[in-house]
């Protein structure tokens, strides 16, 4: 305990310098306003009240022989102390003190969460607060607590630098645990915007060799949708309303195809295209894609009552959708985009052009892949821009006999048998 007592009482007094020093500086920094919504003054104050009753013998007792910050941030090259928040980092340090006297596991876990509420602060310099930084301030601050525990009695002082040692220990490991999670944590975030952005598998292949190579399907389903009437009502409305209008619609389909195991390939204005049967294949991409489509067109069409029946504006959906094979891959450098080309998509656009509002227009490729699941209507042979007379037909419901209600838009158990059928053949 006398060695506690005699380094941390040593500490305290340079600590105290420290404090009297700020206090007599201009006027315009004693009273500017701190982060913490109190004048810089009164900041020092508080700190200082919070040392003198925890050392009331230093206040009488001879002043240390130089300013420890002074030299801490000569040392260190770090921004100048002026710049820091101060309560922050000088509690933290006044609970370092009070452990180096007292020992006890209270006073060691009240170091541990005045770092952490500094550290999860993180800009107390104005700055971000980097890993080389903390560490490198801990550093120049070892050095000098070291100097000070070399002026302790011949007695004791061996034990002052264990104590010291076993202090910056405890720093350096709240250090460390704190930048891992930030790390960790901006690891996690870097994957979760990457997922947003490419495919799990394409991702993970990306993340391993850097590329990722195009890949052909023998069979997938391609869906697009475009508003109609949208750069009419548009124009009447401000742009973060239209902003905030079409990302309610596209986070609902989002949420659709996500269900329906599909995957959202981009938006154009107000134009969005997702594909079945990628990047994983599988059997079931027509059904899936025309299910989709289903409650998508439902929620528009209900949308459209409601905003009818309070005389708003709304949109009307065009819904196209083609099956046969396609290349999907990703393209570009510095923002990368996975896409699909192909015969295929250009077809699905124009199912979607060539159809009508309210429904879904299928190529007849999707319909011979889905007519055992869904009651179509055949609307013969239609021009298509480029294509000439195309087969189209219009998805009317779920068959009955697979449905859970009378509207045909819920599957039943036997839709889901029939489907698992599919996918196992």
């Amino acid at each position: 305990m006398p060695a506690r007592f005699e380094f941390a009482t040593n500490v305290a007094r340079y600590f105290l310098r420290v404090l009297r020093e700020e206090l007599e500086k201009p006027a315009e920094v004693i009273e500017a306003m701190t982060k913490e919504g109190v004048t810089y003054g009164v900041t020092v104050n508080q700190v200082l009240a919070e040392l003198l009753q925890a050392f009331p013998e230093i206040e009488k007792s001879s002043e240390a022989p130089y300013n420890l910050y002074r030299k801490w941030v000569a040392r260190a090259d770090l921004p100048s102390f002026r710049k820091t928040s101060f309560r922050l980092y000088n509690r933290a340090f006044l609970a370092r003190i009070i452990d180096i006297k007292e020992g006890t596991e209270e006073s060691a876990n009240e170091v541990k969460n005045r770092i952490k509420t500094l550290l999860s602060t993180g800009t107390f310099y104005g700055q971000d607060f980097t890993f080389a930084l903390f560490f490198r301030a801990e550093s120049s601050m070892r050095e000098l607590l070291r100097s000070i525990a070399d002026e302790c009695s011949a007695s004791v002082r061996n034990e002052c630098h264990a104590i010291l040692n076993q202090s910056s220990e405890t720093w350096a490991e709240i250090g460390f645990d704190h930048f891992d999670g930030v790390i960790k944590g901006a690891l996690s975030e870097s994957e979760r915007l990457l997922l947003n952005i490419l495919p799990a598998p394409v991702a993970a292949e990306l993340k391993a060799s850097g590329s990722a190579a195009p890949v052909s399907y023998a069979s997938a389903t391609v869906v697009f949708t475009d508003f109609e009437g949208f750069t009419k009502i548009a124009e009447r409305m401000q742009p973060t309303e239209l902003i905030a209008e079409l990302d309610m619609c596209f986070s609902y389909f989002d949420q659709v195809i996500l269900k329906n195991g599909l995957e959202k390939i981009k938006t154009i204005g107000d134009a969005y295209m997702f594909a079945g049967g990628l990047p994983a294949q599988n059997r079931t991409h027509p059904v899936d894609a025309v299910l989709a489509a289903m409650e998508i067109q439902a929620f528009m069409n209900q949308t459209r009552e409601l905003k009818q029946s309070l005389g708003f504006d709304y949109w009307q959906l065009r819904l196209g959708i083609h099956t046969g094979p396609l290349v999907a891959g990703v393209i570009g450098q510095n923002k990368f985009s996975y896409d699909i080309w192909g015969d295929t998509v250009n077809t699905a656009s124009r199912m979607e052009s060539a159809g009508e509002t309210g429904k879904i227009n299928i190529s007849e490729t999707t319909y011979l892949a889905v007519r055992e699941f869904f009651e179509t209507e055949a609307r013969g042979k239609l021009q298509a821009k480029n294509k000439g007379p195309v087969e189209m037909y219009f998805v009317s419901r779920i068959r009955p006999e697979l449905s859970r209600d009378e509207k045909g838009r819920v599957p039943n158990e036997s839709f889901q048998r029939l489907r698992q059928q599919l996918a196992e053949t």
